[in-house]
């Protein structure tokens, strides 16, 4: 237990500026010292002055002058209880600093900042005495106040007051005394309860790994305890004998077996490690291992019929042929044909492997063509009347596939199309059909009377006919700029991508503000900034845009992740960026929340494309969602707050059954309970059916503060926190879902306010 003490201590000095005092004679206590980390005081005499940076505290009973401090506490020691609380302070050498009259400790508000605190916006105060000051107090002497210690809070930041009780004055060293002893600090004792248990259980044995189909059952022996074990931890990898970190944890258990359901094919690795009472952790077990095998083989085969299309024609640049019966493709002139499909998510457990694009030749005896014609993808952003050669969407560079020449007129035709460039997307999706020479090719459109003559888009997918639970790291507001300083609070994205590497997981999730200042591509590729410390991450990001990627137009955010030149990728249409895809059995759908102008086309209120883009694509899904945005609906980060600009997007989804959104922009951490549909207002409306949202600006660039613990929105939150960098860890299982934020080493999540965990689980709606 005396190890346990003097780390927990140790890194309370090193996060929360506490600093660790000798224990008390008795094993079964820990004393821990902490600063006070502001103070101000506040005078009716001089209602509007600010005396945060005043060396010295005022208190007065009349005329009315309180002093107000704020500590932040550390969570107790494992095992412990807080058993005892001093606050010590020292008056100044100034003659009258001394008082006859007595002073009081009570509790606080703790909205309030060390500067800009008048007596007209002082701190409310709370009515119960907490400890007592007597009278008779002497210049330049300390003084220690006993506190009861019921009174203050279990952990987190909290306000005491000191009041005097007459018309003589009491003048206290402030923090910002210049002789470091003189300040005011709060000196907390805390007594493990009487066990004096300092002996950790022995490590788990006979750890067994079964698989049946994709569960895999585990069994261990009992370890032994001095006292007894209270929780046993599961660990999981695929690297045999792993060390166990928090990023390996997949569940805690008091019984002595588990069952790790959704696994796909592959071999895993298994430890375990027993924990008592007092919060002793055993050594790991040896490992075991179990061997999926992989299921069946499925397919399931879709065809598509067009939902629009169109051609433009260089040679009638004002025409229209949106309503004609057939479709044009010629190299010179330059005659293009478009074609839009809404294209279904893969089912679960499978992935694209066959697409194939369907077309008849007209009649008409010049419809044949000598020449081949090409396959590529286009910018959505077309209607099917109204759409002429000067509005003709943006065709891409590369080709998906090809129709020889050599056609003939009333023939039918299959194009085999490349998979990879359509791999993961779901939606509206558009298709270019052009020619490479100057002889003509006519198709039948979606107009055509004859319904077997229409083109026809015939998808196939493969895969396990299992569906494992997929491992998802999120987090936004990420690299520095180049030339990147590491410093202990600034630009830590480094340690973040570590910690999200060592998750290995199946999808990373990056939640906007990637790069700083400007995101340009030059400034991605810096050194040590986003490519150099997430870059190994790319294959398997689904990333979002947010505010400062528009400070390059969004520009070298494609650039970056989908190359220069492409306008139409898995992650969306240039500029815009909304996209949909799978994460395992769950539907991912990444949202544009840069709402106000000069950002997403069209805003984010009703009826805009985005807007009913989402909507169509909520009204197609049958799977549990989680959806991506930069910017929070609701947050409690006092930079940016929450934004009430998604207000119609949010309803929308919470209307329609999301269950997860996850957001950055506020430099914080924070898990909110289910919210429902809220309208634009400030406060949320609670809903058991509502979204659960997290914010995981916790990248690495910079912290943020979070706002007062009176913050109407409190009631809303599980947990929040300001005072550590880390990604957030989801587990998307079939029907369910597990949370957990991840602090980089060195660093404690610590709540603000809230009480709540910062893990969890939950089930889909």
């Amino acid at each position: 237990m005396t190890a346990v003490r003097s780390t927990v201590a140790a890194l309370l000095g090193a996060v929360l500026a506490v600093s660790p005092v000798a224990p008390a004679a008795s094993a079964a206590e820990t004393v821990v010292t902490v600063a006070v980390a502001a103070d101000t005081y506040t005078s009716s005499s001089s209602p509007s002055s600010d005396f945060g940076t005043s060396a010295s505290l005022g208190i007065y009973g009349t005329p009315a002058s309180t002093a107000v401090l704020r500590f932040v506490l550390p969570s107790p020691p494992p095992g412990a209880t807080l058993s005892a609380a001093v606050l010590r302070l020292r008056t100044t050498t100034l003659s009258s600093a001394g008082s006859a009259n007595a002073a009081t400790v009570r509790t606080a508000s703790d909205a309030w900042t060390e500067t800009g605190t008048t007596y007209a916006t002082r701190p409310a105060v709370g009515p119960s005495v907490l400890g007592t000051l007597p009278g008779g107090t002497a210049p330049g002497t300390g003084y220690t106040v006993p506190l009861d210690p019921s009174a203050l809070a279990p952990s987190g930041s909290m306000s005491l007051a000191v009041q005097g009780t007459g018309s003589d004055s009491l003048w206290l060293a402030s923090r910002q005394s210049t002789t470091v002893a003189y300040r005011p600090v709060l000196q907390l004792t805390y007594t493990d309860g009487g066990t004096g248990d300092v002996s950790a259980p022995s490590a788990p044995t006979g750890l067994t790994a079964a698989a049946s189909g994709g569960t895999v059952t585990l069994g261990w022996a009992a370890s032994t305890d001095d006292v007894g074990v209270t929780v046993y931890v599961v660990h999981r990898s695929t690297v045999a004998g792993f060390p166990v970190t928090a990023a390996t944890v997949i569940g805690t258990t008091t019984t002595r077996s588990l069952t790790d359901p959704g696994r796909p094919a592959g071999m895993w690795h298994y430890r375990v490690t027993a924990t008592d009472a007092a919060g002793n952790t055993s050594p790991p077990s040896p490992s075991a291992s179990a061997s999926v095998q992989p299921a069946p083989a499925t397919e399931t085969r879709v065809t598509l019929a067009p939902t629009a299309d169109t051609y433009t024609s260089s040679s009638s640049p004002g025409s229209d042929y949106g309503a004609s019966t057939s479709l044009a493709a010629y190299g010179s002139p330059s005659i293009t044909s478009v074609l839009r499909f809404v294209l279904p998510a893969a089912p679960a457990g499978q992935r694209l492997t066959a697409a194939t694009l369907r077309i008849r030749t007209t009649a008409l005896g010049s419809a044949g063509s000598t020449t081949a014609a090409t396959v590529r993808t286009a910018s959505d952003g077309w209607q099917e009347t109204g759409t002429t050669y000067a509005t003709r969407p943006a065709v891409d560079a590369a080709v998906l596939g090809t129709l020889p020449g050599g056609t003939a007129p009333g023939t039918a035709y299959a194009i085999p199309l490349d998979v990879g460039p359509l791999a993961g997307r779901s939606g509206s999706t558009s298709f270019a059909l052009q020619g490479t020479g100057s002889d003509s090719l006519w198709f039948a459109s979606r107009q055509s009377t004859t319904a077997s003559a229409r083109p026809m888009l015939d998808l196939t997918f493969t895969g396990e006919g299992t569906t494992a639970a997929a491992v998802v790291m999120a987090v936004g507001d990420i690299a520095c700029e180049a030339p990147v300083t590491v410093t202990a609070t600034t630009c830590r994205h480094g340690d973040v991508a570590d910690v999200v590497r060592a998750g290995a997981p199946d999808r990373f999730v990056a939640l906007g503000d990637l790069q700083y200042q400007r995101a340009t591509l030059a400034q991605f590729l810096g050194a040590g900034a986003y490519h150099d410390t997430f870059g190994s991450l790319r294959d398997i990001t689904l990333p979002v845009l947010g505010n400062h990627e528009y400070l390059d137009g969004t520009t070298g955010y494609f650039d970056y992740f989908t190359g220069p030149g492409t306008v139409s990728s898995a992650i969306g249409t240039r500029p815009d960026g909304y996209y949909a895809t799978r994460i395992g059995s769950w539907t991912f759908l990444g949202l544009n929340t840069e709402c106000g102008a000069g950002g997403v086309s069209g805003g984010c209120a009703v009826g805009s494309p985005q807007y009913e883009w989402l909507r169509t694509q909520l009204a197609a899904s049958t799977t549990c969602t989680v959806v991506a945005a930069h910017r929070p609906r609701w947050s409690t980060g006092a930079s940016h707050g929450s934004y009430p600009q998604m207000a119609a997007l949010w309803d929308l989804m919470a209307a329609n059954g999301v269950d997860v959104v996850l957001s950055g922009h506020n430099h914080v951490a924070e898990v909110f309970r289910p919210i429902g549909v809220s309208g634009t207002g400030t406060t949320p409306t609670m809903s058991p059916t509502g979204i659960r949202s997290f914010t995981a600006g916790g990248g690495g660039s910079s912290m943020q503060n979070v706002t007062a613990t009176t913050d109407p929105l409190l009631p809303a939150l599980v947990a929040r926190s300001r005072s550590a960098y880390g990604p957030l860890k989801l587990t998307l299982g079939e029907g369910s879902y597990s949370w957990q934020f991840l602090p980089v080493p060195g660093m404690t999540l610590t709540n603000n306010g809230t009480t709540g965990s910062f893990s969890g689980s939950d089930t889909c709606h």
